[in-house]
């Protein structure tokens, strides 16, 4: 039995969903890349927990979840901690971080 495909209109709004879904989880995997980037410039500083907390004014608490990908990352806070490792990173709409 052979089932026949139809064409069907696709909306505007539609194809944005879809777009800003694959632009969603492009952007997740990327942030994921630089923040275990980061993560292993701390390391290789020797920066512990209370010392990187201080330096870059990143409470504890966000710091654990920022480092254990556990909720959302604020950008202040991502750029915080870039600035306290001596690193930089850049936002591109189609590319995501870099």
């Amino acid at each position: 039995m052979t089932t026949a495909i139809t064409e069907q209109t696709i909306t505007a709004e539609e194809i944005a969903y879809w777009e800003a879904l694959v632009g969603a989880a492009n952007m997740k995997e990327s942030v994921d890349n630089l923040t275990a980037r980061l993560k292993t410039r701390r390391q290789e500083l020797g920066l512990d927990d209370a010392e990187f907390s201080k330096l870059s004014q990143i409470p504890p608490q966000r710091l654990h979840q920022f480092e254990n990908g556990d909720g959302d990352i604020l950008l202040s806070d991502l750029r915080r901690y870039a600035l306290a490792v001596g690193e930089t990173f850049s936002m591109r709409e189609e590319g995501g971080c870099v």
